[in-house]
């Protein structure tokens, strides 16, 4: 288990989470349905899946923990991260990312249809869900995606392969999950967008850190388990 958790990481989760929320709810607000021709969905998940990637390799090709609370939960069930280095952690996403929406609302602040208090990119159920899904819906996609996610990342090990399986993960939860809750991905960018746009999309912002973290949790028992060294028992396999 990783004890501690360096300055140097801590400004790398910081510096990763909001390019995260830059490129991946800039792309969503600036350039999905830019009038006449869009990125849409496909550049959305390109723009998350591609922010994780290069911001991975750019730190050490493995970063501590992920830039996500969802895979910072899961490392700290499976043992590869401790409960300090996981708050540490999750504080530095969630500060890197209000910093991120900062800067982004900066950007668009000036353009004349711009309404923050629209979404912002943030995340909803219900009324506020792009599809109409209810809460168990997207409850339910938001624990199921964390906890494969989770599983997936950890399972490829402390390589540098390990970002390229988080940043297609990110693409692949952002394709499924868009038009059931605007593609939650990370409950610190959940949290940033929603502290700017406020109303009922802070009132919601609840069970954006409840169902991924729930779902990261399992995922991470679930590696702990695979990972755990079979034991044989005497006389195996003798004939």
């Amino acid at each position: 288990m990783k004890t501690g958790v360096a300055w140097r990481d801590v400004v790398a989760e910081m510096l990763g989470s909001g390019w995260l929320l830059i490129c991946g709810c800039g792309t969503a607000v600036l350039a999905a349905g830019f009038p006449v021709l869009g990125v849409g969905f496909m550049g959305i998940a390109l723009a998350f899946g591609a922010a994780m990637v290069t911001a991975g390799l750019a730190t050490g090709r493995r970063p501590l923990a992920f830039f996500t609370p969802v895979l910072a939960t899961g490392m700290l069930v499976s043992g590869d991260l401790s409960l300090s280095g996981w708050v540490v952690c999750v504080l530095a996403q969630v500060a890197g990312s209000l910093a991120g929406a900062a800067l982004l609302w900066l950007m668009v602040r000036d353009i004349p249809t711009f309404d923050v208090h629209m979404g912002f990119s943030s995340n909803g159920y219900g009324p506020l869900s792009p599809g109409g899904f209810s809460l168990a819906s997207v409850a339910l996609a938001e624990a199921l995606m964390a906890g494969f996610s989770v599983l997936m990342v950890l399972r490829t090990g402390s390589t540098g392969n390990a970002v390229m399986v988080a940043g297609g993960c990110i693409a692949l939860t952002v394709l499924v999950t868009v038009t059931l809750d605007n593609a939650a991905v990370s409950p610190a960018r959940s949290t940033a967008v929603a502290v700017f746009a406020g109303g009922e999309w802070l009132s919601q912002l609840w069970l954006f850190w409840v169902a991924p973290l729930a779902g990261a949790v399992v995922g991470g028992g679930v590696y702990r388990l695979l990972r755990a060294p079979c034991v044989t028992r005497p006389g195996a396999g003798k004939q």
